[in-house]
């Protein structure tokens, strides 16, 4: 019979919280196969029994009812960024009176 000892429970983590050197919370990684994305993809495509369309035209048409018809900003908000994109903003840094911007680290 060995005399190993198998620790069983929470992985080894230092002081601060952190894991120890060989220690991950996922040690397996993601899961292989279909994500939850590619499902709810998949789901869209498909045809709802009452009506005859796909499941995705009647998304869009209830997004289209709460923003026009009922007036919703947050959604008029969304749809205007999926169609445009989020606004961009650009920020401009300079040093003391215009100059260059000097870092320095150690090393």
């Amino acid at each position: 019979m060995s005399n190993k000892s198998v620790k069983i429970g929470k992985p080894n983590r230092q002081p601060d919280g952190k894991f120890g050197p060989g220690n991950v919370a996922n040690p397996n990684g993601r899961p292989k196969g279909i994500s939850i994305t590619e499902m709810v993809r998949e789901a869209l495509e498909e045809v709802e029994p009452k009506t005859e369309k796909p499941w995705k035209d009647l998304i869009v048409k209830r997004i289209l009812i709460k923003a026009v018809n009922e007036g919703d900003q947050q959604m008029i908000k969304a749809i205007w960024n999926y169609i445009d994109g989020m606004p961009k903003q650009s920020t401009e840094i300079s040093g003391k009176d215009g100059g260059e911007i000097v870092v320095k680290w150690k090393e």
